[in-house]
């Protein structure tokens, strides 16, 4: 139910990393599975994917998270959430 992928101050290039919050810990567990040590086509170099359990958990929580950084940030960077709460996305403004 959220994803971020945040991307360098000139919004133009990803950080390198990503935070996905699962619904159920089985979910979670399956996508391990599936793309721990994987390589991605478009990024020929470089080790695989590395899948670790954040230290923050939830969707409340990673919301939060990111509404601490300043307001305008994530807009310019272009590098927004995606969120869905009760199964319809929603922006991170209006959460």
């Amino acid at each position: 139910d959220f994803l971020y992928l945040p991307r360098r101050g000139d919004g133009k290039t990803a950080r390198g990393y990503a935070f996905i919050n699962f619904t159920k810990a089985a979910y979670a567990e399956a996508f391990a599975a599936e793309w721990s040590g994987r390589h991605l086509s478009q990024f020929a170099t470089g080790s695989g994917l590395a899948i670790t359990q954040a230290d923050m958990q939830g969707l409340d929580a990673n919301v939060q998270q990111l509404k601490l950084k300043p307001e305008g940030d994530l807009e310019r960077r272009n590098c927004e959430p995606i969120i869905f709460k009760n199964g319809r996305q929603v922006r991170l403004a209006d959460y």
